[in-house]
């Protein structure tokens, strides 16, 4: 069996980061006009999590780098993002 990516990893940590913040507003009821208003169901976020992990496999077999792969700079890639936002409109 394969050992898991930095990537895979960090998007498991934060899937169950979520699901722990699911289950403390669920059951601990959290009677907060952000927590009431948010959309997240089980049934919706245990399927979406399943074909995140899933595309992130294939991402990075189809030559995507990885989520904090050394290679590339964050600064640069953050630059062009944002450069792009404000051109566009």
């Amino acid at each position: 069996m394969d050992t898991l990516t930095k990537s895979d990893k960090i998007f498991l940590a934060l899937v169950l980061l979520m699901l722990i913040g699911k289950a403390v507003w669920t059951y601990g009821e959290v009677d907060h006009p952000i927590v009431q208003n948010w959309t997240g169901a089980w049934s919706a976020i245990i399927p979406a999590a399943f074909f995140g992990f899933i595309a992130i496999k294939l991402a990075l077999k189809t030559g995507f780098p990885d989520i904090w792969d050394e290679k590339y700079r964050i600064k640069s890639g953050l630059c062009t993002q944002s450069s792009l936002v404000f051109l566009l409109p």
